[in-house]
């Protein structure tokens, strides 16, 4: 009989010690800053990279002890700035002094949809966290910042087609405000912002334990878009350098 007593409570130990994780929930809070970029358009205009944010919620479910599927909801604000500076020639091709310069930071926001796998490996405090997900982002609303001139040199304004409404000096125009698209002030024509974008992201980092149910997170992602940031699709426009570093908390929900 004592025998009998001894193996039932090993076996109940044993049970207990391997208690899958599966079947579980975990909800959370996360955020932080991003570094973005879209791939170069064109010669003239160049795209550099600004500094933009994240900030949105997550909710896991446990397939297995290491993996867990999650679907989050953010919002996301992405920016970047286009720079020309250029020199300008009169009708002869001849380069004088007047020049080109367009300056404007440009800061979209999206709504993001990821949905991924996440997989966390290591002790009872301690874990090292993966994640790749699939994203889809609905185009919200944009702003812009900063301005457009032609300066024209007073020796070079005979050069100046008949029709032009440039004058000598700067012909200067702001941007601040609200916008669909690119800008310009002296072309009627606007690159509109595409009302979506799609692509992968993947986060590398740390989970510490706080309670059996709470943990923080700390991670390094990367985001690779796959649609054009404008509707024009002649313009190879994609984000193509979004890094991001997130904190995030996260609370257990047992079955």
């Amino acid at each position: 009989m004592m025998v009998l007593g001894l193996l039932v409570i090993s076996v109940n130990f044993a049970s207990a010690q391997f208690e899958t994780k599966k079947g579980q929930f975990n909800i959370g809070v996360d955020g932080g800053i991003q570094f973005t970029d879209i791939r170069s358009f064109g010669s003239i205009y160049q795209p550099s990279s600004k500094i933009g944010y994240t900030i949105g919620a997550f909710g896991d479910y446990y397939i297995s002890n290491d993996f867990r599927l999650r679907l989050a909801l953010n919002f996301d604000n992405r920016a970047f700035q286009i720079n020309s500076n250029l020199p300008l020639a009169d009708t002869s091709g001849k380069i004088g002094n007047s020049y080109y310069l367009y300056q404007v930071d440009y800061k979209l926001n999206y709504l993001t949809i990821p949905f991924g796998v996440v997989y966390t490996r290591g002790g009872d405090k301690f874990k090292i966290l993966l994640q790749l997900s699939f994203y889809y982002s609905i185009f919200l609303n944009s702003t812009m910042n900063g301005g457009e001139d032609f300066y024209i040199a007073p020796e070079d304004i005979g050069s100046l087609p008949d029709d032009s409404e440039l004058l000598p000096g700067h012909n200067f125009y702001a941007y601040d405000g609200s916008t669909t698209g690119l800008a310009y002030a002296f072309n009627s024509k606007t690159e509109h912002f595409n009302s979506y974008d799609f692509g992968f992201n993947f986060l590398i980092g740390g989970l510490y334990q706080v309670t059996p149910t709470v943990g923080i997170t700390l991670s390094l992602g990367f985001t690779y878009g796959l649609a054009n940031v404008y509707e024009n699709t002649e313009w190879d426009s994609r984000w193509s350098q979004m890094t991001k570093v997130n904190l995030g908390i996260a609370y257990t929900l047992w079955k």
